[in-house]
C-alpha cells in the first residue's frame, strides 16, 4: 500500500510554484524515477532543471504534456 502524500499547491506567484515543485522534486531523490506533466514541455523542463541545479544533476526524470501523457496511456488500448 502506497503511504505518497498529496498536496495542492497553488500561488499567484510563479515563483513560489515552480521553488515548491523543485523542492518535491529534491525531496524525492536525484536518481528516482519520477514522471513530472507540465502545461508545456517548456514548462516540465524548467522545474526539473530547478530541481535538478539543487539536486547536483538528476537521473530518471521523464517529462511529458497532459496531452503526450494522455497519448502514451492510450496508445497500448488502441493498437488492439
Amino acid at each position: 500500500m502506497s503511504t505518497a502524500r498529496k498536496r495542492l499547491v497553488s500561488s499567484p506567484d510563479a515563483q513560489s510554484r515552480l521553488a515548491r515543485a523543485a523542492a518535491w522534486l529534491a525531496e524525492r531523490g536525484k536518481a528516482t524515477e519520477l514522471l513530472v506533466v507540465g502545461g508545456t514541455m517548456q514548462a516540465a523542463a524548467e522545474v526539473t532543471r530547478r530541481g535538478g541545479r539543487e539536486a547536483g544533476g538528476t537521473f530518471g526524470w521523464h517529462r511529458l504534456t497532459l496531452a503526450q501523457l494522455a497519448w502514451r496511456l492510450a496508445e497500448g488500448p488502441l493498437a488492439l
